[in-house]
């Protein structure tokens, strides 16, 4: 039986996407302001597929642009409240919106249909998203005159957007029982991966270095040599295990 779009989102989320987080030359980015709400976008290709990230500003409701999806897709909100009106029609014309929901955390949805219709607007606060998006449907499209030639986001802010993430998704490759998997005599390295900005701040001098574990007990703790220096009470979740040294 062939997966759901939101089935293979999640499949991505479990196994693929802390990965390609963690490459950013292959992102790209857009900022749409012609209509709101505000959406700041990156996006990069999977074979036929497309995986953004979003980041979706607040806007009113009688703003928010109601529109169909020129391809099927899947939405996970991570975060904030989020409201979204639903309607079903063929062509260009905006059918009624026969439903309306307001979710808080996280929430996934659906777009299966080529002639499904919706509108969503974060409420209070910025709200982000990830959506997978399969190959084009032969469907016309309503025109956005004003479009224009939108600009890609500064580097700052897709820095900002990737370690976000990265935040969110750093679950995915935690490996709680490292401990349990290394003793000592093993040789270890920091996996950039696993580091978030505060681990970078304390062992950023240690990245491509190799350590060797001097003692891990529950009793006495870990403690590892990188080089000429000894380092106890090590951050344990950002580590990896050489099968040997190099």
């Amino acid at each position: 039986m062939d997966k759901t779009f939101i089935e293979k989102l999640q499949q991505i989320e479990r196994l693929k996407i802390y990965d390609l987080l963690c490459d950013d030359s292959i992102w790209k980015s857009v900022d749409i302001n012609y209509h709101p709400p505000h959406v700041e976008r990156l996006w990069c290709q999977l074979g036929k597929y497309r995986l953004y990230l979003h980041f979706i500003h607040p806007c009113k409701k009688e703003e928010a642009l109601f529109h169909p999806h020129p391809w099927p897709s899947a939405i996970h909100v991570i975060d904030g409240e989020y409201e979204m009106g639903m309607g079903f029609g063929e062509g260009l014309d905006e059918p009624e919106i026969f439903s309306t929901i307001i979710s808080q955390g996280s929430m996934y949805y659906e777009m299966p249909h080529k002639d499904g219709w919706h509108y969503v607007r974060p409420t209070t606060q910025v709200c982000g998203s990830v959506m997978l998006t399969g190959e084009p449907w032969d469907r016309e499209m309503p025109a956005a005159e004003e479009v224009g030639t939108l600009s890609g986001l500064h580097n700052d802010r897709v820095v900002m957007m990737l370690q976000y993430f990265k935040g969110k998704y750093f679950h995915t490759v935690k490996k709680d029982n490292i401990l349990e998997d290394i003793k000592r005599g093993d040789w270890v390295m920091l996996d950039e991966k696993k580091m978030q900005r505060a681990d970078y701040i304390e062992y950023g001098e240690l990245v491509g270095k190799k350590g060797f574990v001097i003692k891990n007990s529950r009793d006495e703790g870990l403690s590892i040599r990188f080089e000429n220096d000894r380092h106890d009470e090590f951050n344990h979740s950002i580590l990896i295990k050489l099968s040997k040294p190099e």
